[in-house]
């Protein structure tokens, strides 16, 4: 039996991580990243952002992608993280801490979705639209969302 070494059974791996909050314009931890062997990690694009302040930063994350395409790329999809394993580089899995950005608007859960968002937490630190967060005063629960989402 031929032993394999820790990390060439690191490096051959495919390593994702659950959950990124780091500031991945900063070409630092870009190369952090890389260097980590992380394949492919889901990325925090909003945690308590705005659906504006949300938009602005996708968009940033695309000129990103365009400008560093050996370091990350956008993941969508089993096959993408496929691709990111090939090409070496991270493949950044759009996620949200919350769901803020949706501004009260299931629909967008559609656009976000066609942007290329595959992670939405219901809540975070604080009350929202969806339900109360860890750091809320009163834990009351999940709300009836789709009651004060769709609007007319």
């Amino acid at each position: 039996m031929i032993e394999r070494k820790p990390a060439d059974l690191h490096r051959e791996a495919v390593v994702i991580d659950g959950l990124n909050a780091s500031y991945f314009f900063s070409e630092d931890v870009l190369r952090r990243v890389r260097l980590g062997g992380v394949t492919a990690f889901n990325g925090t694009v909003a945690a308590w952002h705005s659906l504006p302040e949300t938009m602005n930063l996708i968009a940033d994350y695309y000129r990103l992608f365009e400008e560093r395409p050996g370091w990350i790329m956008q993941v969508r999809s089993v096959e993408d993280i496929r691709k990111a394993k090939v090409r070496g580089c991270a493949g950044m899995i759009f996620g949200f801490q919350d769901t803020k950005a949706i501004n009260g608007n299931l629909r967008m859960l559609a656009v976000y979705h066609a942007l290329g968002v595959r992670v939405i937490q219901l809540t975070y630190n604080e009350e929202n639209a969806v339900g109360c967060g860890c750091m809320a005063p009163e834990d009351k629960g999940l709300t009836p969302l789709v009651g004060k989402c769709w609007r007319r």
